[in-house]
């Protein structure tokens, strides 16, 4: 990774992939200095990550077998950190499974040592592995925490920082091995302060409900849902508020439509599927604001899907010399993959395309995601789950949704459709109301709302911001490259 390439991409009230409230988490010690929380929904973990580092959440191939979740630099280059995640029946016995990972790390061309102290207070079975290693004419220093989350999963922060040059560091005489391992601050942060959320009833139920969803795909009954679903293609607005207070709003229309590709190459007959267009806007005290443009196509077969995510985040009011940030994540599925280009105003060069994401049979389009309350309809059923883009991950997440049947919306008393949802395999749910063709009406997720509501209303609480934050912006957008997927 090329550290200039990958901004930081924070983590947004909504959902900045698909336009779905983040699910609630309980409540996380305060960051300190220098830090923020970062939350992984794949693997159900949150840590302090440093401020003003460059990451990329992108999926990797990791070392060893290991799946690649993080990755992240420090401005300066000096120091990076990547988390990856073992799957081996053999992390049962997790004393055993360290002595192999750090036989395997010894292994490596340029290790000098390498050293394991148990952490033998921690909650959970815990290691730190240290590895100092020379790489060229760097002296290299990696710490691993190890942390089993559980019994066929370990979870693995590493992080490296370049402690000299060769000849520069004085004595070469290795440390004391028996002095206890002195670790810097930052790698001690990260780990004291990680939280696993992951919890194995959550999820044997999500894998539960995927099965369910494979089923519905396998069946054709998803098709069959599709053909009888009534599209309402009004406009509806909704008012964001985060613990009651109004931090934004957002716009949602479903309209039927035809296959953008197709049309563009003049296809005799253009196939038809649902189209989703979504816009936010989010502002912040400081005069900071957020707006995303989001559309999805999916086609009515289920065999062809186009998305596109456009954002621009502005500086503060205050800010001097800074310049909105603008990104896009365009997706085109083909098949059996979904070819994704992620590009950003702050690229120097296009970045390197990402390897297709391989699609399985519990695959499910962004735009029939959306529209899953009309498509299930009122029914108490049991959970049901489907892998789906998430472009904060720009990865397959897991998104879990149960029908509850019929319930009076909280406030109003009218009564409503009422859905359970859940994002990747986080233990915590939102709860979703819909009308009778699945448009939302009100979605609750811990502190944030979201909820049905008018232009009028909306213009008189944001036109002002709106407008003040287009005007400082309007002589500084910076321009975006766009790429196309393969």
């Amino acid at each position: 990774m090329r550290p200039h390439q990958k901004p930081l991409r924070l983590l947004a009230l909504l959902m900045a992939a698909c336009g779905r409230a983040a699910a609630a988490q309980p409540a996380s010690a305060p960051a300190p200095a220098g830090f923020m929380p970062l939350v992984d929904k794949s693997i159900g973990f949150e840590l302090q990550a440093p401020l003003g580092w460059n990451y990329d959440r992108t999926g990797f191939f990791g070392p060893g077998g290991s799946s690649g979740v993080l990755r992240g630099a420090a401005p300066d280059g000096q120091a990076t950190i990547q988390v990856l995640v073992f799957r081996d029946e053999s992390a049962a016995d997790f004393d055993a499974w360290v002595e192999y990972f750090g036989r395997q790390l010894a292994a490596v061309t340029g290790v000098r040592q390498v050293r394991i102290e148990p952490q033998r207070a921690a909650a959970r079975p815990t290691a730190i592995v240290d590895a100092p290693a020379t790489i060229g004419a760097d002296r290299v220093r990696t710490l691993y925490h190890c942390t089993r989350i559980d019994s066929d999963t370990v979870w693995v922060l590493s992080y490296s920082t370049v402690v000299g040059r060769g000849g520069t560091l004085g004595s070469d005489a290795e440390p004391d091995a028996t002095a206890p391992l002195e670790l810097p601050p930052g790698f001690r942060q990260m780990t004291s302060a990680l939280r696993v959320l992951y919890e194995p009833a959550v999820g044997a139920q999500v894998r539960e409900a995927l099965e369910r969803g494979r089923d519905y795909i396998n069946r054709y009954q998803l098709q069959e849902d599709i053909r009888e679903v009534r599209i309402d293609e009004r406009s509806r607005i909704y008012l964001i508020r985060v613990a009651g207070r109004p931090v934004g709003y957002l716009t949602r229309q479903f309209r039927r439509d035809t296959e953008p590709l197709e049309a563009a190459r003049g296809t005799a007959r253009p196939r038809e599927g649902l189209r989703v267009q979504e816009r936010i806007w989010q502002f912040a005290d400081d005069g900071a604001a957020r707006f995303a443009r989001i559309d999805l196509f999916s086609r009515l077969d289920g065999n062809t899907d186009l998305f596109e995510f456009h954002e621009t985040r502005y500086p503060a009011a205050g800010a001097t010399g800074v310049r909105p940030v603008l990104t896009h994540d365009k997706c085109v599925r083909e098949g059996d993959a979904l070819f994704s280009s992620y590009v950003t105003s702050l690229d120097s060069v296009l970045p390197d395309p990402r390897p297709p994401i391989k699609l399985d049979a519990s695959y499910l389009g962004l735009a029939w995601a959306r529209a899953l309350p009309a498509l299930l309809g009122d029914g108490d059923r049991p959970a049901i789950a489907f892998s789906i883009y998430d472009s904060e991950m720009r990865a397959l997440l897991p998104y879990t949704i149960r029908p509850l049947g019929r319930r009076s919306l909280p406030g109003g008393g009218t009564e409503a459709l009422a859905f359970e949802t859940r994002e990747g395999i986080l233990p915590s749910t939102s709860a979703l109301y819909t009308d009778e063709q699945g448009h939302m009406l009100r979605l609750e997720s811990g502190e944030l709302v979201i909820e049905l509501t008018d232009e009028t209303a909306v213009e008189a609480q944001f036109r002002a911001k709106r407008d003040e934050v287009l005007r400082r912006a309007s002589s500084s957008l910076p321009q975006l490259q766009h790429n196309s997927p393969p």
